[in-house]
């Protein structure tokens, strides 16, 4: 089995996105933002525009410290078109306060693809790699 590599980075004024070789996308998002509905509509526009080649994708969501969404932008990215662009997605949490949002995101929002809550980046990393579509 070859090793494992970015392929592609992007980066943007709240998160940074790696391509991985195998098809897995890790998003982390830097410590003590708050993402706006302006930032998930730009990389969103981004994604679209100039990384259409690795859609849809295996997310892993890797929140920083003190990172928080707003409401606008958990329901826009809950909106199919949005949801269209990704196969499975794992969260990370490594706070009580990103575990409770976490957890009201995989209860509360309908979303057409397995959304999963890790405490490890090893265990989401190990579904997201044994994802069956």
């Amino acid at each position: 089995m070859s090793k494992i590599h970015i392929v592609d980075t992007a980066t943007f004024e709240k998160s940074t996105w790696q391509f991985r070789s195998d098809g897995i996308v890790v998003v982390t998002i830097k410590k003590n933002v708050h993402i706006e509905l302006q930032d998930s509509m730009a990389e969103e526009r981004y994604l679209r525009r100039e990384m259409a080649r690795y859609l849809p994708m295996k997310l892993m969501i890797i929140p920083g410290e003190g990172a928080s969404v707003s409401k606008e932008v958990r329901d826009y990215s809950n909106r199919p078109e949005a949801k269209s662009m990704i196969k499975a997605e794992a969260i990370v949490v490594n706070s009580l306060a990103h575990k409770i949002m976490a957890n009201f995101i995989t209860k509360f929002y309908k979303t057409p693809m397995p959304i999963k809550v890790f405490n490890d980046q090893d265990s989401a990393l190990d579904w997201l790699i044994n994802f069956d579509e």
